[in-house]
């Protein structure tokens, strides 16, 4: 009697271990997935953030470009308004 309690106890932890292992195996792929999907999003995120950086130096240069047009556009309105002067003077 007590050998066959015995048995049946073994057999359930026999069955409980079979099952442990069975979701560690299960929690183990998972974690491998998780990893790989970290992993894919890191390197979104590096490509993500080199795309800003690259927009920015863009953007710095289109700013620079605009103060530089901005600049000759002064400059070619200074010249303009001597010209007017010159003619002004040159009718009166």
């Amino acid at each position: 009697m007590e050998e066959l309690a015995l048995k049946q106890k073994v057999g359930m932890l026999e069955d409980a271990l079979m099952q442990l292992v069975y979701q560690s195996r299960i929690t183990d792929m998972k974690i491998g997935r998780l990893s790989d999907e970290m992993k894919d999003f890191k390197d979104e995120m590096k490509e993500f953030k080199d795309g800003v950086v690259a927009f920015q130096l863009e953007m710095k240069a289109f700013k620079d470009e605009m103060l530089e047009f901005k600049n000759e556009m002064k400059d070619f309105k200074d010249e303009m308004k001597e010209f007017k002067d010159e003619m002004k003077d040159f009718k009166d």
